[in-house]
């Protein structure tokens, strides 16, 4: 479930990035990153790993019901954590780059774009997490 959660979040994340380089071309550019090889493969990711994630969750949760025990399942809890941990890693470092941007005077459109699907990315992680670890601590 895990590795169709980050296979999920990398190529989703890089479908919008290409999507911006596409929408927000750089001007100073000579040559643009954007390839709708790279677009196409994402989305065949996507198309692939976004509904086995969906349907290990869903399954996970069943199970979780049927036997409240397993929500206190040590490795569950510690994939949990290095997860939110690394979400957690992923915004701070979204943050430091766009106040670094900022005070080096390179905030565009196009950065404020990218650096806000890192931010959303990672941010809904957290939060789907964090709220997956907040119940394991009230049930304990």
């Amino acid at each position: 479930m895990f590795v169709a959660l980050a296979m999920t979040a990398w190529h989703l994340s890089t479908l919008l990035m290409h999507l911006i380089d596409q929408w927000i071309p750089d001007l100073d550019e000579k040559y643009s990153y954007y390839s709708k090889r790279d677009m196409r493969f994402s989305i065949a990711s996507l198309i692939v790993f976004f509904p086995l994630f969906a349907m290990l969750n869903v399954r996970a949760n069943r199970s979780i019901k049927a036997n409240a025990g397993r929500r206190r399942s040590d490795v569950r809890k510690w994939f949990g954590y290095i997860t939110l941990f690394l979400a957690a890693i992923a915004l701070l470092g979204d943050l430091i780059y766009v106040i670094y941007a900022l005070l080096n005077g390179d905030l565009t459109a196009r950065f404020i774009a990218k650096a806000a699907v890192v931010a959303g990315v990672a941010g809904l992680i957290f939060f789907y997490f964090r709220a997956d670890m907040t119940e394991d601590a009230n049930e304990s």
